[in-house]
């Protein structure tokens, strides 16, 4: 009988975490503040905004003084409603963020920043991702007050997410990504603080840093009317910022969803680019002398990509506009 009830309860727990999950429409209850570190991020940033949106107090922390921001990042920072409160020069490896917790009432958290720079690379730097994302960790956790809740940012990139678990597709981006996860579930175990998690698949818009996919299409086909796909029959996740804050939004609400997986628009990455072309600059645009290129061979015959499992589809209209403006200035 003990081994029977066991049985049940892996299996309930393995849908629980990988099945796509039936949302039931939240009622919003704004009293409970939100504080987000790496509000100065694409994502962060953009969290930030749509939530306040939303109705919801909230506090974006930023790592340097707002002043000394440049570029996307400032812009991002300069867009952030006013309804926002930005703390700024919070540094987590001198547990500044400790230091916020204890003065603050019981809030959610989203653990949003991490150690980002060369995080494509194999020489991604985890003697600072260790300084900055992992040992000041416990400090913060135990300094949550009671009733506070963290909400933490992963990413389908991680091992055993987004449908890859195999050791050879692990970068240590995406382990450092799970080691934060690990730890924070002990030290939430420890101090009883409800910890929960979204699964970040590929967030768009056009406050993008240039490097990232769908702005390096944009771009390309804008100043250079071409855009070359290397890898066409590789996929992904694409998800609006909206919908990633309504995935955050019902965590926050809903007492007993520990995690999701948002997810909208899973297509090849030639699919990806061929909707741009005509989104952005056929229908918005009016030019037809763009186009998509592909190699006669891919080196790699395996297509590669990274899959979430519960629907948020967004409004992508919008998105297509912001980026129709961003072409428009590169013509």
């Amino acid at each position: 009988m003990r081994f029977y009830l066991v049985y049940v309860m892996v299996i309930y727990r393995a849908k629980e975490l990988k099945e796509p999950v039936t949302l039931q429409k939240q009622v919003p209850n704004h009293s409970l503040s939100i504080v987000l570190t790496g509000g100065s991020s694409f994502t962060g940033a953009g969290l930030a905004s749509e939530l306040a949106k939303q109705g919801y107090h909230v506090k974006a922390c930023l790592s340097q003084s707002m002043n000394s921001y440049a570029g996307y990042q400032a812009e991002r920072i300069r867009r952030l409603p006013k309804t926002v409160q930005i703390l700024d020069s919070l540094r987590s490896e001198q547990n500044h963020l400790s230091d916020l917790a204890k003065t603050l009432p019981p809030s959610a958290w989203i653990w949003h920043h991490h150690w980002m720079q060369n995080y494509q690379s194999p020489n991604y730097d985890w003697a600072l991702f260790e300084k900055t994302c992992l040992y000041p960790l416990a400090s913060w956790v135990h300094s949550l007050p009671i009733g506070s809740q963290i909400i933490y940012s992963g990413t389908f990139f991680e091992p055993d997410e987004g449908g890859h678990s195999a050791p050879s597709t692990r970068t240590p981006y995406a382990e450092s990504k799970a080691l934060v996860w690990k730890h924070l579930q002990d030290l939430c175990h420890q101090k009883n603080v409800l910890l929960k998690k979204v699964v970040i698949p590929h967030p768009v818009g056009s406050l993008e840093d240039s490097t990232r996919l769908t702005s390096m299409i944009v771009k390309s086909l804008a100043l250079t009317k071409v855009f070359e796909v290397k890898t066409p029959q590789n996929f992904s996740d694409f998800l609006t910022l909206k919908s990633l804050s309504e995935a955050y939004a019902h965590l926050i609400q809903d007492p007993e969803k520990l995690i999701l997986r948002p997810s909208d628009q899973k297509k090849t990455i030639l699919e990806w680019a061929n909707l741009i072309l005509e989104e952005v600059f056929v229908k918005r645009l009016n030019l037809n002398d763009r186009k998509i290129l592909t190699p006669k061979q891919q080196t790699d015959q395996t297509p590669k990509g990274y899959i979430n499992s519960d629907p948020f589809p967004g409004d992508w209209e919008l998105v297509w506009d912001d980026y129709a403006e961003l072409a428009k200035k590169l013509l």
